[in-house]
């Protein structure tokens, strides 16, 4: 096993780097969604699990208690893509400032 030391000034700068990182990544995928044709904003079950890395039991419970926004037509139940990304921004922790 190996041990790496860091000074606590080191540690917060790379913490504060992550955050800048994730946030920048979460700018340009709202950035891309914004551009994205009507078709390509509304996904299937399986790309919006995917994407918010849960199964379908949360999905369901996501969509049942109104946090995304969904599209049902028949059986067929279509996400929007950018309330995912919101819904992943909404809950980000804050504790790593």
């Amino acid at each position: 096993m190996e041990i790496i030391v860091f000074e606590k000034e080191t540690y917060y700068r790379m913490l504060a780097e992550m955050k800048r990182t994730v946030k920048d990544a979460v700018k340009e995928i709202k950035t891309e969604s914004k551009k994205m044709t009507d078709d390509e904003q509304w996904i299937d079950g399986k790309e919006a699990q995917f994407i918010l890395k849960c199964k379908g039991d949360k999905l369901r419970q996501l969509r049942e208690d109104e946090k995304i926004k969904v599209s049902k037509h028949g059986r067929k139940i279509l996400y929007y893509k950018p309330s995912l990304f919101e819904f992943l921004e909404s809950n980000t922790e804050k504790k790593y400032v």
